[in-house]
C-alpha cells in the first residue's frame, strides 16, 4: 500500500512539474477572488430576496401574470446554466462562464475532462446574464 501510494504522489508530483495538472492555487491566492466573491454574493442576496418577495405577493395575491414576469427574470439564466438536465461538470463549467460575464470571477477555465462551453451557450449565456440584470456594476 506504501509503495502504491509513494508512486501515485511521485506521478502526481510529475503532472504538476510538467504543467499537465496546475497545481492548486496556495491559499494566499485565494483570498482576493473570495473577498470578491462574498461581496457579490451579498449584493446579490438583496435582489434574489426581493424577487421571492415579488413572486410570494403575486402569488399570494393571485397575479399568475406577475408572478411569471417575476420568473422569466431568472428563468432564462437558469436554463443557460442548467438547460434540462442535471448539474453537471459542463453545467458547472457553464455557471463559472456566467460568474466570468457577471464580473464575479476573473477566470472560468475548468480542468479536463470538463469542457468549456461552446459559442452557442456562451451567447446564451451573455443573453440571460443581461436579462438577469447580473451584468457588472
Amino acid at each position: 500500500m506504501k509503495r502504491i501510494l509513494t508512486r501515485s504522489l511521485s506521478a502526481a508530483a510529475m503532472l504538476i512539474a510538467s504543467g499537465a495538472v496546475a497545481a492548486p492555487p496556495s491559499p494566499l491566492e485565494l483570498v482576493e477572488p473570495i473577498a470578491k466573491y462574498k461581496t457579490w454574493v451579498i449584493g446579490e442576496v438583496d435582489q434574489f430576496v426581493e424577487h421571492t418577495r415579488q413572486f410570494t405577493e403575486a402569488v399570494k395575491a393571485g397575479d399568475l401574470k406577475k408572478a411569471m414576469a417575476v420568473q422569466a427574470v431568472i428563468t432564462p439564466l437558469k436554463d443557460a446554466v442548467y438547460g434540462g438536465g442535471e448539474p453537471t461538470g459542463e453545467a458547472h463549467a457553464r455557471m463559472k462562464a456566467g460568474m466570468v460575464l457577471a464580473g464575479v470571477i476573473a477566470n472560468g477555465t475548468v480542468r479536463p475532462p470538463t469542457q468549456p462551453p461552446n459559442a452557442r451557450e456562451m451567447d446564451a449565456l451573455r443573453a440571460a446574464v443581461a436579462q438577469a440584470g447580473l451584468a457588472p456594476r
